[in-house]
C-alpha cells in the first residue's frame, strides 16, 4: 500500500510534530480582586468613629450602609494550608442563618494570567465551576 503525503501518514505526522494538549474544558473566566494597602490616617476619619472619610466614599463609590461579616480562617499554627496555596473560611454574615464555607486557591502568576489559569485548568478548575 502506497499513502502520499495527502493520505492518512501525513496526517499522523502532522498530528506527531504540532501535538497540542487538549483540554476538555476552556480555563475558567477569572474575577479580578484588587487589593489595596492604604494608610489608616489617610482614609479614616478620627472625628467620626473612624469611619471611611467622604472623599474615599465618593472615589470608590462605597455605599454607607455595612452589612457585618465573621470570618475564621481554618488553618495550622505554621499556616500550612496557606503555603500549598489554599484560603478556607467559615463565614457568617449579619442577618443570614446559614453559615458559609468559603475557599480560594491561588496560583501564583509568574508569566502570563492565561498560564496561571491553565494551571489550574489541570488541577481541575476549568469553566464549568460555577462560583
Amino acid at each position: 500500500m502506497h499513502f502520499t503525503t495527502a493520505g492518512p501518514l501525513a496526517l499522523l505526522t502532522l498530528l506527531a510534530h504540532h501535538a497540542v494538549p487538549i483540554s476538555a474544558t476552556s480555563n475558567i473566566v477569572p474575577d479580578f480582586e484588587v487589593k489595596l494597602v492604604l494608610n489608616a490616617t489617610a482614609i479614616l476619619d478620627p472625628t467620626n468613629s473612624y469611619k471611611l472619610k467622604p472623599s474615599v466614599l465618593s472615589a470608590f463609590s462605597i455605599p454607607t450602609t455595612v452589612t457585618k461579616i465573621n470570618v475564621q480562617s481554618l488553618d495550622t499554627n505554621s499556616k500550612t494550608i496557606h503555603n500549598a496555596g489554599w484560603s478556607p473560611r467559615i463565614r457568617k454574615t449579619e442577618g443570614e442563618s446559614d453559615f458559609e464555607l468559603t475557599y480560594k486557591k491561588r496560583y501564583p502568576v509568574t508569566s502570563t494570567i492565561d498560564a496561571a489559569l491553565t494551571t489550574a485548568n489541570t488541577e481541575g478548575f476549568d469553566s464549568t465551576d460555577i462560583d
